[in-house]
């Protein structure tokens, strides 16, 4: 337990995503969870039962934040039940670690970016892929230029899941793509810059018989850079029961990247050396092993070890409050990243467009 009084924190939402946020505060040892905020009574019952402490619940926002004083707040709350919560929060002089997206639509997210700046609080939104080592290691690589000029970034999200009511209804998550997805639009900004949608496909092919299933399964986007780099960016909820994959390739001028959450330890950055050559360390590997590999050295580098990415951000936010330094992941940038869904679905064809996307 670190020398100094934990933080007092509060958690906004009673879901699996929030207990998970709360055991990973309480896990850095600078954290005391003491409440939750839940729409239902019981709600809390989860989260005592994953701390292994008692919590005390509320069903009113303003009243815990009178009574319990919280220091840092965990918003974890479904996308359509955003009505306010972290505009009070923030003027409450509270710090946010908030789930994404952070809105529905542009309108309430640019609502709740006014409130932090005024409040000058501490937002850090948990964009997780971020905090993966191999991202990180990319990352420096951009800024520090051994990387060169982006050139191709292609991911792809596979699920199976009906997940909750409220997730397959469109109207209420904004479909997979604002939920789930933007994921990997956020991290396309991260390492390439700032993006414009060309075109995309969104439908329904695999859950049209449910008819409280009105979000997209199935979607595709393509979108540019300011200097030509492509991203394509590819969704669907029709892949394995139960198994949540997503995995990309990142092109650049001197370096090539590769991640999949299905073999994490497994990231692979490559640098360019020769003419026009790129050695993956996979296909090294198994060309290794077949006798194949006449060509040059294999020069690649394997990923960092596999951490959890959502600790990792919720020790980076701890540790923003307490040094007072600035968020890497303000709560600015998951408005530019849902700018960047909800556009791509205005321009969606097919079966569903993106429900509320207007500025």
């Amino acid at each position: 337990m670190s020398a100094v009084r934990p933080l007092r924190c509060a958690l906004l939402g009673g879901g699996g995503m929030g207990v998970r946020n709360a055991v990973n505060a309480e896990a850095t040892g600078d954290v005391r969870v003491t409440a939750v905020v839940t729409r239902r009574a019981g709600g809390a019952t989860a989260t005592a039962r994953a701390l292994g402490h008692d919590v005390t619940e509320y069903t009113d926002l303003a009243r815990m934040i009178t009574t319990e004083r919280p220091e840092v707040v965990i918003v974890a709350i479904p996308p359509f039940a955003h009505v306010g919560e972290v505009e009070a929060i923030a003027a409450a002089g509270v710090h946010l670690f908030l789930e994404k997206p952070i809105a529905l639509d542009m309108k309430r997210g640019r609502s709740q970016v006014e409130a932090v700046s005024r409040a000058g609080v501490v937002s850090y939104v948990d964009f997780h892929l971020r905090s993966l080592p191999a991202v990180q290691r990319i990352r420096e690589s951009v800024i520090d230029g051994s990387a060169g000029d982006p050139v191709l970034f292609h991911a792809s999200y596979l699920c199976n899941s009906l997940h909750t009511p409220w997730w397959r209804d469109a109207k209420q998550s904004g479909g997979q793509s604002v939920e789930q997805v933007i994921h990997l639009f956020d991290l396309a900004r991260h390492l390439f810059g700032e993006l414009e949608p060309h075109y995309a496909v969104r439908d329904t092919l695999c859950h049209a018989d449910d008819p409280t299933y009105t979000s997209e399964d199935v979607a595709a986007t393509v979108l540019r850079g300011a200097s030509g780099a492509t991203v394509t960016i590819a969704s669907t909820n029709c892949a394995v029961e139960q198994q949540w994959r997503s995995r990309f390739s990142a092109v650049f001028t001197k370096m090539t990247a590769e991640y999949d959450s299905a073999f994490p330890g497994r990231a692979a950055v490559t640098p360019r050396f020769g003419e026009g050559s790129w050695f993956a360390s996979r296909a090294a590997e198994a060309a290794d092993a077949a006798g194949a590999n006449r060509g040059a050295p294999d020069s690649s580098e394997p990923g960092p070890p596999a951490t959890d990415p959502h600790v990792h951000a919720m020790r980076d936010f701890i540790s923003c409050v307490r040094d007072g330094r600035p968020s890497p992941v303000p709560i600015d940038e998951g408005l530019r990243s849902l700018e960047l869904v909800l556009g791509a679905g205005r321009l969606a064809v097919g079966g569903h467009g993106a429900p509320d996307a207007r500025p």
